[in-house]
């Protein structure tokens, strides 16, 4: 009887032990990773009988990127390459990430593009967000 009880304690003991082996070691940063992909959309509806217009659109080295938390966190970085070019990770928090480019100067045929998208960064974790950035204003 002793062994079997003894046999019994040493099982569980074991069992316990393994179950434990497989847990992840998760160190608590305060930080999330970001992987942001942007795309740029020049398409326009087009009204009744107008003739198609087509609008310079920008390449992803001249579209700005902005991070914005909901307490007031504010990060911005000149375009896709200069964000990759970091750490990649923000605060943990809910942000509202955009990317933005307008026409250096205004006018006729001068166009903006922006998009934005919310995201939760979770501490330690990936967040994945897609931006497309479509024509937001224009004179043509």
């Amino acid at each position: 009887m002793k062994r079997t009880i003894k046999q019994l304690i040493l099982t569980a003991f074991a069992v316990a032990c393994v179950a434990c082996g497989d847990d992840a070691n998760v160190l608590v940063t305060g930080y999330g990773d970001v992987a942001i992909r942007v795309e740029v959309d020049p398409s326009v509806t087009e009204v009744g009988d107008a003739t198609p217009v087509e609008l310079p659109a920008p390449t992803l080295d001249d579209v700005m990127l902005v991070a914005e938390a909901q307490d007031g966190y504010r990060k911005t970085w000149a375009n896709l390459a200069e964000y990759e070019a970091g750490i990649g990770k923000l605060p943990v928090g809910d942000y509202t990430i955009s990317a933005a480019w307008q026409a250096s100067e205004e006018g006729v045929g001068k166009v903006a593009y922006y998009g934005e998208s919310r995201a939760q960064v979770y501490d330690s974790r990936t967040t994945n967000v897609d931006l497309t950035c479509s024509v937001a204003s224009a004179i043509v």
